[in-house]
């Protein structure tokens, strides 16, 4: 009877294991921790769910010195806790930031380290995005090995005649990375730029504007 009783334990854990990786096999879910520090970093804030900024950080929004993203169709898009930046971005004709989007790439800096929730989502089909010419600032939910030949990863697709040029990330500086055919490991939790080029042609201007960098952010105290 005991026998009996422990092969059906083992067939209930082995069941369950089965169960578990199917649902892993087809909707993988993203989980990692998002402990923010003081200052600018590059990151992925959402994996699925559209959410007003207020609600995304609670308690903790008036850590939120600047919050900045960057649309191919309205260029650089702000928020901040901080009036005067709201007011240069409004003087400038900024869009304000009001929903955090998922899979998007978002320039934030804090006044105080920030702990929010692990975030843990199924991250089942969702509307593909295509990379825009030059730049994207793109978020990335899970490790992903990215090369020159890549064409489509998480949400994410190249356009057709196109390539991947080069990507950025940043970690105190903008560094550059070059993808070439062994590939670069995107990382969960980030943000990175990725630029595309026309096939057939030779990128020589792999240099990240100013423009979308921090140098022309407003000056924080």
């Amino acid at each position: 009877m005991g026998a009996l009783l422990m092969i059906r334990s083992i067939f209930r854990v082995r069941l369950l294991i089965f169960t578990f990786s199917l649902v892993w096999l087809f909707y993988p879910s993203a989980i990692y921790a998002r402990d923010l520090k003081a200052g600018w970093q590059m990151v992925t804030l959402s994996l699925e769910n559209e959410t007003t900024v207020e609600e995304f950080f609670a308690d903790q929004l008036s850590r939120v010195n600047a919050l900045w993203t960057y649309s191919q169709q309205t260029g650089w898009e702000v928020y901040s806790a901080r009036a005067h930046v709201v007011e240069e971005a409004v003087s400038q004709d900024v869009p304000i930031i009001t929903h955090i989007k998922p899979r998007l790439g978002y320039w934030i800096h804090l006044s105080r380290d920030m702990s929010l929730p692990d975030l843990e989502a199924n991250t089942g089909p969702i509307p593909s995005r295509v990379l825009g010419n030059p730049w994207t600032l793109v978020g990335c939910p899970e490790s992903i090995a990215l090369t020159r030949s890549t064409t489509t990863f998480d949400c994410w697709t190249v356009p057709a005649g196109f390539f991947i040029s080069a990507v950025y990330d940043y970690d105190g500086l903008l560094i550059e990375r070059i993808p070439g055919h062994k590939g670069y490991d995107l990382k969960p939790g980030q943000a990175y730029w990725i630029k595309i080029h026309p096939e057939g042609q030779t990128d020589r201007q792999l240099t990240l504007p100013d423009s979308y960098g921090l140098k022309r952010l407003p000056n924080l105290p």
